[in-house]
Order: C-alpha cells, then sequence, then structure tokens
C-alpha cells in the first residue's frame, strides 16, 4: 500500500542558522560581551544574542558560567500588540564533520511573543568545553572556535495554509473539449447501447449521451412511460428503426447532437419513425 499523502493543518515560517564563535577561549574575558544578528521570519524582525559567559538561573547551587543565546521579538506592532507564537532552538555542531553533524539533542523553548520580548537558551557549562576532561562535548572546539545551529519557527496566523505555485502546477486540468471527444467515442461505437436502423445499416449510439443532452431523449429512452419500452426491456442494445432518412445524414446528424436544434430534429424524425413501425 503507497503510503499516506501528509497535508499541513498549521503552518510555520521557519528559519535555520549555523552561527561560528571565533576566539571561543577569550569571548569569556570582556565583561558583558555579546554577539548578536538580526533576521526576518514569518514578517517580523528578531535578534539573536550570544552571551558566552552567563549564570544559568535554573541552576542555582551551579555557580559554572554558560553559553547562553537570546531570541528577542524587534518589531513594533501589527502583530507583536496580540502575540506572535514561536519556538527557538540551539544546538552544538561537530567542527570537523564536513557535513556539520550533532551529537547531543537540541534545546528548545516557545512562548508567545510580544514586543522586545525574549527567550533563553543555556546550551553548555564553559568548562565543559574549555576543561581538560575528555567529555563528548570537548569535540565541539576546533582552533578555538564553535559552531551552533539556531532554528525560529514562527506560527502563522491561523489562516488555512498556501499551497506552493509548484503544488497547484501538478494539478492543473487539461483542458476540455466535449464535442471532440464525445464525437471519437460515437465513431469509435465504444460503450454503445442503442442502434438506429437507417435505410437498412445500423448506427451505434449511446443513450446516456443523447439523454444528457436532450430532456426529451431522457423521456424517451429513460422515461417510465416511453414508447422504446420494448426495447429498454430487450438485451442491449436495442434497435430503432428511423424511416425517410438517408444513413449518411443520420450519421452527420448524430455526430452533431450536442446542437440542441439539431438534436431535436434528430428526435423528431426516431419518434417519428418508431411510430411508423
Amino acid at each position: 500500500m503507497p503510503p499516506a499523502v501528509s497535508m499541513d493543518l498549521t503552518e510555520a515560517a521557519r528559519y535555520v542558522q549555523v552561527f561560528k564563535i571565533n576566539g571561543f577561549t577569550v569571548t569569556k574575558e570582556k565583561p558583558g560581551y555579546t554577539a548578536s544578528t538580526v533576521c526576518a521570519v514569518g514578517g517580523l524582525d528578531w535578534r539573536i544574542e550570544f552571551h558566552p559567559k552567563s549564570s544559568n538561573p535554573h541552576r542555582r547551587y551551579d555557580a559554572s558560567d554558560w553559553i547562553m543565546l537570546r531570541l528577542r521579538l524587534i518589531s513594533r506592532g501589527g502583530a507583536t500588540t496580540s502575540g506572535v507564537a514561536a519556538s527557538f532552538s540551539c544546538r552544538l555542531m561537530d567542527p570537523s564533520s564536513p557535513a556539520g553533524s550533532y551529537l547531543d539533542p537540541e534545546e528548545i523553548t516557545s512562548s508567545v511573543f510580544h514586543e522586545n520580548h525574549s527567550l533563553e537558551i543555556f546550551l553548555a557549562r564553559r568548562t565543559d568545553l574549555q576543561g581538560s576532561s575528555s567529555g563528548s562535548q570537548r569535540q565541539y572546539v576546533k582552533d578555538d572556535s564553535i559552531l551552533v545551529q539556531c532554528a525560529i519557527n514562527v506560527l502563522a496566523d491561523g489562516k488555512p495554509p498556501k499551497y506552493p505555485a509548484a503544488a497547484k502546477a501538478s494539478l492543473r486540468v487539461p483542458s476540455s473539449d466535449l464535442r471532440q471527444q464525445f464525437g471519437e467515442l460515437l465513431r469509435s461505437n465504444k460503450g454503445a447501447d442503442v442502434t438506429f436502423l437507417v435505410a437498412g445499416e445500423h448506427v451505434a449510439a449511446h443513450r446516456s449521451v443523447l439523454a444528457a443532452r436532450s430532456p426529451v431523449f431522457m423521456a424517451e429512452l429513460f422515461g417510465d412511460d416511453d414508447i422504446m419500452k420494448e426495447e429498454k426491456a430487450a438485451a442491449p442494445p436495442c434497435v430503432v428503426e428511423v424511416k425517410g432518412l438517408e444513413v449518411e445524414v443520420f450519421r452527420a446528424m448524430h455526430l452533431e447532437a450536442f446542437c440542441p436544434s439539431v438534436l431535436t430534429e434528430l428526435l423528431k424524425l426516431v419518434v417519428e419513425g418508431h411510430r411508423h413501425k
């Protein structure tokens, strides 16, 4: 069984960026040192801040210095008044890997942001990266630099997801030419379930096509009191005789049966011929 096709129920703008912190060891020497960058996500401006030496309020009895990253909403007005739901995640990357792989899980947090609101992630202790221990995190320091991947997800305002133009293009409906397509169907005789006998020759047709194009044919071919009731009861295809018409003329009228006026004339001939059987 082929996998089910997924459908987006929510829409979120996503921003992912890898930052390289050069001179990692010396970043702790300047009190209050902060590096930051501004990015646009979900139509709003955000600032990502790197704090190389911060106290972790969630570890009250831990005096260690932590690497902290902060996400701040700096846009004003508009959606910031009612609040914007967003998440912020960070993880250390392996600088020795060409693909920038990672071993530790990402740290993620979320909130409803208003103007100047911020969220912090305390990513790792500095001593875990700089110490002499052989901890797994030490592999993230190379040439006195570290790589940090940050991601921002901003939830849309609840409107239905907009599908990309490429998806819409793949769902294009081909142009329809019913006149040509039904004409080919009539010429092929495929699916024919009624036969007209004209000047000794048989002309195959389709009840449903004729009935769909004319309420009179609908009544005559499918009605409870139609004059072709006996033919309907017989095994298909039934035969209806048409008198007073050359077969070439009948074929042409049959192919042009998509025109209501021609269809009406054809019906008159069919009914008249049937009544004189």
